[in-house]
């Protein structure tokens, strides 16, 4: 067996899809990394500020390749991890929503995207961990980065009224429904059958 199919082999024995989460942010970071540095041209006619973009996104897909390295190492359930990779998703998108002002409005819809994932994922625990996060994140953009601070009307940047609408509505009327992916499995889920049934074995009068 090649290396490559043994690592499938034991990616596809795990028991969540982490894997396929740390792969995503490794090519979406990747694309945006390769994409910021080949637009900026030549390294030598990078301005200071291209030079910090393209510094911070080197950092943000070196920790996307290390959970996916850890993954590999240690492919069982690791909280830790995920914890890490909902801070440098969330962290990542407040940054470039920091740095690009009203160009990054469209990383609001990664918020969600990543809000989402993480709870189809992981459960409701992580959503509403990733959700705080969000807001946080849109709110800290909100009150400090001046481009956006010129329309705060009645407090809030219409964009950012209806994404925190959208998260709220997350909040109350689809967690009660919601479950992980993974445990929502068929597969996954592990029923009882009569032979292993302690009631009908007692009514039965077998041994337990």
């Amino acid at each position: 067996m090649s290396a490559l199919a043994h690592l499938r082999h034991r990616l596809a024995r795990r028991e969540d899809s982490e894997h396929e989460q740390a792969l995503l942010r490794i090519v979406i970071v990747g694309l945006v990394l390769a994409y910021m540095a080949g637009f900026h041209g030549w390294p030598s006619e990078w301005s200071a500020n291209n030079q910090h973009i393209v510094l911070v996104l080197s950092g943000f897909f070196a920790v996307a390749v290390a959970i996916f390295a850890s993954i590999c190492a240690y492919p069982g359930r690791n909280v830790v991890r995920r914890l890490v990779g909902m801070v440098a998703d969330i962290g990542g998108c407040t940054w470039y929503m920091w740095v690009a002002g009203e160009y990054g409005f469209f990383v609001i819809g990664i918020f969600l995207f990543v809000t989402f994932g993480n709870g189809f994922r992981y459960g409701r625990r992580y959503l509403f961990a990733c959700q705080l996060l969000a807001i946080f994140g849109m709110f800290a953009v909100l009150l400090y980065v001046p481009s956006w601070q010129e329309h705060r009307i009645a407090g809030s940047h219409p964009h950012t009224l209806a994404t925190l609408g959208l998260l709220e509505i997350v909040g109350k009327h689809t967690l009660p429904r919601f479950q992980p992916r993974h445990i929502a499995d068929p597969r996954n889920v592990q029923q009882d059958t009569p032979r292993d049934d302690p009631v009908r074995r007692r009514r039965d009068g077998r041994p337990r």
